[in-house]
């Protein structure tokens, strides 16, 4: 069993629909960029396929079937892998912003009282959002 990071615009991947709790398999082989439940070990390469935007879902994952990783790079480096491919997969928890934020170590500001963020992206983008009393 393998952690990792998926990520989603409000839920959904392709035609899936993600909850978190709720685990999604499939009996065919993974195929990188082709077939299966794409993922990365480090939370930061996510953001090489996925914007840091307002409606963007960062899930922690367990691969749980066959996996598949992406080979372009390890002439470079053995170990830098930026995406696997599982047909099994485990919807763990949602990253909440400040969670990412905190681990990604990035510029921001949390106003607690108007419920107000604001901070900086990987690619050097603000982004404000304002929580309501459900997030």
């Amino acid at each position: 069993m393998v952690t990792g990071y998926k990520a989603a615009y409000n839920y959904k991947c392709l035609n899936q629909h993600y909850e978190v709790g709720d685990t999604y398999s499939f009996d065919e082989k993974p195929i990188l960029c082709e077939r299966g439940y794409h993922y990365c070990k480090n939370l930061k390469n996510v953001f090489l396929f996925y914007s840091m935007g307002p409606r963007t879902n960062i899930f922690e994952i367990k691969a749980l079937g066959d996996i598949v990783r992406d080979e372009s790079n390890v002439h470079i480096d053995p170990d830098f892998v930026l995406k696997y491919a599982t047909n099994s997969i485990k919807i763990v928890r949602e990253l909440s912003d400040l969670e990412i934020i905190g681990k990604l170590h990035l510029t921001h500001e949390y106003d607690e009282i108007n419920k107000i963020l604001t901070y900086k992206t990987i690619n050097g983008f603000w982004i404000t959002k304002v929580y309501d009393e459900n997030n």
